[in-house]
């Protein structure tokens, strides 16, 4: 932040001498400063108004907490709303001195929550921060706190050393992170996050937010980005593969964090992030990230090693885009992408299409439609009854994963598997590949391999085309199971 023209002999005789806030003008906007020695003052309550405000906290205390209710900071209002727990319609932030055991001692002053920052002046003195509803600690060991206002902020504290806790309230807001161990709050609002060096805590907050991670120079990270369509861009170098790590089955469940009920389960944030060495070993720190209606975008040459944390099974190493859905009944198309994707779309009666890369799509829980798409594609439906459609025909098949007899449909589009009548797949076009030929079938099961055929004419199974893998190889397959349209 550059202080071009600023005559700092008024700021130096206040800073001495003065009791109330000295007012300047900063980047155009009037903002004040004021001084707090908790260990000496009276209680105070100030409501510094509109601007950039600094409030310059003194004293002997080692920390001062500092509680506010988070989801109202920067929504117009400098007042608690005195609508839920603890609230009193007061000024939004108090301020008090630690005792040394994470006890309270000396008067309470109370500050607005709008465009304001508490820095520490006394050597030791750190920020302790609480939510005033929730009672959630946010951590103790803050620098800097600065709390945002309702318009488009942008903090960028990527030169500083300092820990920060930033909230930037309302508005689609930018906020960077230093070399300390930030936390940064995006607020309601489409936010960009990046922690930066440090161990960084992030969260998104209502909107579509997107965090930047960079594993190579970042810390242990621990990112939820909340409600909405979010995305992580991870930066790492070229071929390096990351190892992303989560319970298949509880993702878009409702819940950002693992429940701590099954092996290797320990109720922190769901997604574990970690580099892979050249061997498949893990190095560097680890981070966690939710598992609700998020995406992890790697960056160029760059892949992720997706694995299930309970069984410990692999999906494959080579996905360029992960994307993890939610509770809703979600429509998930990457039919126009050449990326290599896993989708799991969690709970809900979900809609997935894959693009041209080699995917792996998860339906979850509820009854799912799933489309790989071109290129040579896994399905796994999940729980429920679930449809499978094969949108091409070519001789790169897809494999279904989990094919119930009982449940689940194949749809055959009509406008590619011609030839076949509309509907339900007639009986008599539908034959194992043990039995003899004959003109009428269409659809071949190969109950020893799992495979799936189609004989386009009938006439001879010299052309067959294997568009489907049943990996499980299940028995009883027949036409029942299939569906044109």
């Amino acid at each position: 932040m550059a202080w071009k023209h600023f005559d700092l002999a008024p700021i130096t005789d206040w800073l001495q001498h003065g009791k109330k806030p000295f007012s300047f003008s900063l980047n155009g906007r009037s903002s004040d400063l004021a001084i707090l020695n908790v260990t000496k003052d009276d209680a105070v309550a100030k409501d510094l108004g509109k601007g950039e405000d600094t409030v310059l906290v003194k004293g002997t205390a080692e920390q001062v907490r500092l509680t506010f209710t988070s989801a109202e900071v920067g929504n117009g209002n400098p007042l608690d709303s005195n609508t839920m727990a603890n609230q009193d319609g007061g000024l939004a932030v108090r301020l008090q001195a630690e005792d040394g055991a994470d006890g309270l001692t000396g008067p309470i002053s109370r500050f607005d929550d709008e465009g304001i920052t508490f820095r520490s002046a006394s050597p030791g003195l750190t920020f302790d921060v609480r939510d005033l509803v929730a009672g959630t600690q946010r951590g103790d060991q803050f620098d800097a706190v600065t709390l945002g206002t309702a318009k488009n902020d942008c903090y960028d504290e990527s030169g500083s050393r300092e820990a920060y806790y930033i909230n930037a309230g309302m508005g689609n807001d930018s906020l960077i992170g230093g070399k300390g161990n930030d936390f940064l709050v995006g607020g309601a609002g489409d936010d960009w996050l990046q922690g930066g060096r440090g161990n960084d805590s992030l969260l998104g907050g209502a909107g579509n937010d997107v965090a930047v991670f960079k594993p190579s120079r970042d810390g242990a990270d621990v990112t939820d980005l909340g409600a909405g369509n979010d995305v992580v861009l991870v930066q790492h170098g070229q071929g390096e593969q990351i190892r992303l790590t989560f319970t298949s089955a509880e993702v878009g469940n409702g819940n950002a964090n693992d429940s701590n009920t099954m092996l290797n389960q320990d109720g922190g944030l769901a997604v574990r992030f970690q580099m892979e060495d050249g061997a498949g070993g893990l190095q560097g720190p680890l981070s966690r990230f939710d598992d609700e209606g998020i995406s992890l975008k790697a960056s160029s040459g760059s892949t992720f090693d997706v694995r299930d944390l309970v069984a410990g099974t692999q999906r494959g190493d080579q996905f360029e885009v992960v994307q993890l859905g939610t509770m809703a009944n979600d429509i998930i198309d990457h039919g126009d992408d050449r990326e290599a994707y896993y989708v799991n779309a969690g709970m809900g009666d979900d809609v997935v299409t894959g693009g041209s890369g080699r995917d792996f799509l998860v339906g979850g829980a509820g009854n799912d439609t799933l489309s790989g798409g071109a290129g040579q594609d896994s399905l796994l439906g999940g729980g429920g009854a679930d449809t499978f459609v094969f949108s091409v025909c070519e001789t790169s098949p897809d494999s279904i994963v989990d094919f119930s007899v009982a449940d689940d449909t194949i749809r055959l589009d009509a406008q590619v598997f011609q030839g076949v009548p509309s509907g339900a797949l007639a009986a008599e076009a539908f034959a194992l590949l043990s039995d003899g030929e004959a003109a009428q079938h269409r659809v071949l099961y190969d109950a020893e391999t799992g495979n799936l055929f189609f004989d386009a004419d009938g006439v001879s199974r010299d052309d067959l085309v294997n568009f489907a893998k049943l990996t499980m190889m299940p028995a009883g397959v027949s036409a029942a199971d299939f569906m044109i349209a």
